[in-house]
């Protein structure tokens, strides 16, 4: 069912971890770094005009993508009820 298929894809997204680095000043080329699981689920999750509401607020993807982010730190895999 779709219920059961967003609850797997929001646990495998909230359960991702998330590495952001500051941009590097300009001429600097960092190379590759460790792999963002978190931003790599969302944008293979979420379409580029994915939308959704969060707290009865209608969210645009880059909203939606900071919102679940601030999720994250209260997700608990052993307590969560979806």
């Amino acid at each position: 069912s779709s219920a059961l298929w967003v609850e797997r894809a929001l646990a495998s997204l909230l359960s991702a971890p998330h590495i952001s680095f500051p941009k590097p000043p300009a001429g600097i080329n960092l190379g590759p770094g460790p792999i963002d699981l978190f931003s790599t689920r969302f944008n293979n999750t979420f379409t580029s005009d994915a939308k959704g509401r969060v707290d009865g607020e209608l969210v645009n993807r880059d909203a939606l993508k900071e919102k679940l982010l601030a999720l994250q730190s209260h997700y608990n895999p052993d307590t969560v009820k979806f």
